[in-house]
């Protein structure tokens, strides 16, 4: 640690003090997890173990906001259903048990068939249609009735994840977003519905008031304007 001599040393994070700066990012359950829309124990116990191993913030993966949908993927954690919370709620208890804080990764699946503009490709891979603004709204309330859950069962923080070219995530990129409206255009612009998903958050939620406050944490790409290799992970059509 001679290069990194301020590693174990605690920080404040904002409300919250860590008891170092060693930070896990959100790992997506896949063989962990059988479509169960609550943390399995097997679950629980990978994010607990690195609370084990020192970490000082935990990052759990992840939550889809809205109502929970099973792609046969990725996990469908339900947010809505007390059977399922009080196993999120616990797990949160067993990272915190190590005095590590919590977070949760939280990330949107557009509805019916939506991207950012027509032709963006969805996750699945296939070319979707420009989301209307009342749809956008929707998806906006989501985000913020979500992370007034996740404060309410505990956990310190919450990380929107705005990469990976999800569907949020290609409002920013020039290559994806060719919309002509108010969020479309100019770099201002693209970054909006960003914006106002973290105004939501901090206020509908309450997340910026200093008694209950969580953390705002994001996960975005370095660069937007040009494709990556395997272009579909930059939201756009190879070629």
């Amino acid at each position: 640690m001679s290069r990194y001599p301020l590693t174990l040393s605690p920080v404040r994070v904002g409300p919250h003090m860590l008891k170092n700066r060693i930070i896990t990012g959100p790992s997506t359950m896949h063989c962990l997890s059988y479509g169960q829309p609550y943390p399995t124990e097997a679950a629980m116990r990978y994010f607990e173990s690195r609370a084990r191993a020192g970490a000082g913030l935990v990052t759990v993966a992840g939550v889809s906001v809205g109502p929970a949908t099973d792609d046969g993927i990725h996990t469908c954690w339900d947010l809505f259903k007390p059977n399922c919370t009080n196993a999120l709620a616990e797990l949160a208890e067993r990272i915190h048990f190590y005095g590590t804080k919590a977070a949760m990764e939280l990330l949107a699946k557009f509805p019916d068939g939506y991207a950012v503009s027509d032709g963006a490709l969805r996750m699945n891979g296939e070319p979707g249609r420009e989301i209307p603004t009342d749809v956008m709204e929707q998806v906006k309330d989501w985000f913020a009735a979500d992370a007034a859950i996740l404060r309410s069962l505990g956990y310190d923080a919450v990380m929107l994840e705005f990469g990976h070219s999800l569907p949020v995530a290609q409002f920013l990129s020039p290559l994806t977003n060719r919309r002509t409206d108010r969020y479309g255009g100019s770099t201002e612009n693209r970054c909006r519905y960003i914006n106002e998903i973290v105004r939501a958050i901090r206020g509908e939620s309450r997340l910026g008031h200093a008694h209950r406050r969580a953390d705002l944490g994001f996960r975005i790409r370095g660069r937007g304007d040009r494709p990556r290799r395997g272009a579909a992970h930059s939201g756009v059509h190879p070629g």
